[in-house]
């Protein structure tokens, strides 16, 4: 009944999110929902899992270069939106 509408782990008196859900809320409505999930995806959610062995290190890609690429251009457009 009082608990957090996003989190629901902790207890939101006279409000619909606790303390901490509310700073990332204030931060969608200041970037956007898609910006904030946009650098969560792209800095939390891990695609594929490493294996365990160590790699030697090899060439750098085209994927490697889209990577790059794909950080360049996520970087420039935070940077256009937020100034």
């Amino acid at each position: 009944m009082f608990s957090c509408a996003l989190c629901e782990s902790e207890w939101a008196f006279g409000q619909n999110v606790c303390k901490d859900c509310r700073q990332i809320r204030h931060l969608m409505n200041i970037y956007s929902k898609e910006a904030v999930l946009l650098c969560l995806n792209k800095c939390l959610v891990i695609n594929k899992f490493k294996k365990a062995e160590i790699k030697e290190p090899t060439e750098p890609t085209e994927a490697d270069d889209q990577k790059d690429y794909d950080r360049k251009q996520l970087h420039e457009e935070l940077e256009k939106r937020f100034k």
